[in-house]
């Protein structure tokens, strides 16, 4: 009789909730969760850190080192640039004017449990596609189950 091997992944219920395992199986986006998000915050200290790299974002610092995150659809300079919208838990968050303009102010990285970045409207989900003409970064903290 030989062994079964049977390979899981540990979901998080209220993130299943939110739609995130299902959007991560049927849309253009990127995604970022589990182990392979361990280990991408074990090593980063920032936020802007941990986005670098990914698809259809560009992480520029400006002159006060403050992190900006632009899409990779747009021009590559602070003046004319693309920027993202940006949901944490969903919601929608204006981080331009509320935490100074600084990426990295807006959360911890070993407080994300999850990241979707879509680079325009054409591949971001219905209810985050009205307004993610620049794309759109969704931000998942964790939570307590």
């Amino acid at each position: 009789l030989r062994a079964l091997e049977i390979q899981a992944e540990l979901r998080k219920r209220w993130l299943a909730n939110t739609g995130f395992y299902e959007r991560r199986k049927t849309s253009f986006g990127t995604y970022l969760a589990g182990d392979a998000l361990d280990a991408v915050a074990q090593r980063s200290s920032r936020l802007s850190d941990m986005l670098r790299g990914m698809r259809g974002l560009r992480v520029v610092m400006d002159m006060y080192g403050h992190a900006h995150l632009q899409s990779t659809r747009g021009p590559a300079s602070l003046s004319m640039s693309c920027t993202p919208r940006v949901y944490l838990d969903g919601v929608p968050v204006d981080w331009v004017n509320t935490s100074g303009g600084d990426l990295d102010s807006l959360v911890f990285p070993n407080k994300i449990a999850a990241i979707e970045a879509y680079a325009g409207p054409s591949e971001a989900p219905l209810q985050y596609a009205g307004f993610a003409e620049c794309g759109a970064l969704l931000l998942w903290t964790k939570q307590g189950d």
